[in-house]
C-alpha cells in the first residue's frame, strides 16, 4: 500500500477522533492538520513530482509550515494541555528543516527529505492522543478546562 495512502488514513482517523472526543484545543489542532495538509498538496510545485523534490526550497509549503507554526503556538499559548508544547515544537522542527534546502548550501536532498516528513505521524497523532487524555479526565475529574483564562480578563 502506498504510504501517502496510509499517512492519509490516519491523518483523517486520528483527526475524526479529535474533533468528535477532544475539547476545543483538540479540536482546534485536528483541523489545523487536515487544512495545512491539504493546502500543502495545492501548493507543490510541478517539480515535487519529479526525482529532484528535495533538491530546491518548496516555498509553497515553506509558507503553510510558517502559518501552521505559528497557529500551533497560538493554540499552544492559549490551551490548558501539555502535548501542544511537544506539537509547537514539532511543527518548529519541520520548518526549521526548509533550511536545508538554502541555495548556496551543500545538498543535503535526503537530510531534507527526512526532516520534512518525518514528523508527519507524531503530528497527527498528538491531537488523538489528547483527545483520549481529555476524556480521561472528564471521566476522573468531571470537567476539564480546555483553554486557559487570560490575565488580563
Amino acid at each position: 500500500m502506498n504510504h501517502q495512502l496510509v499517512f492519509v488514513a490516519v491523518m483523517w482517523l486520528c483527526s475524526g477522533y479529535a474533533v468528535l472526543r477532544g475539547g476545543g484545543p483538540e479540536r482546534a489542532s485536528a483541523a489545523l492538520m487536515l487544512i495545512s495538509a491539504n493546502v500543502s498538496e495545492l501548493v507543490l510545485s510541478p517539480a515535487t513530482f519529479s526525482a529532484s523534490r528535495f533538491s530546491h526550497l518548496e516555498a509553497g509549503v515553506f509558507v503553510v509550515d510558517l502559518i501552521d507554526y505559528a497557529a500551533s503556538l497560538l493554540i499552544m499559548l492559549r490551551a490548558e494541555r501539555f502535548w501542544t508544547i511537544w506539537m509547537s515544537a514539532l511543527f518548529g522542527v519541520e520548518l526549521l528543516a526548509h533550511l536545508l534546502a538554502i541555495p548556496g548550501l551543500p545538498s543535503l536532498n535526503l537530510t531534507y527529505a527526512i526532516l520534512e516528513r518525518i514528523w508527519g505521524y507524531p503530528l497527527v497523532l498528538l491531537p488523538a492522543i489528547g483527545a483520549w487524555r481529555h476524556r480521561q479526565r472528564l471521566k476522573t475529574y468531571g470537567a476539564d478546562r480546555s483553554w486557559s483564562v487570560s490575565s488580563s480578563q
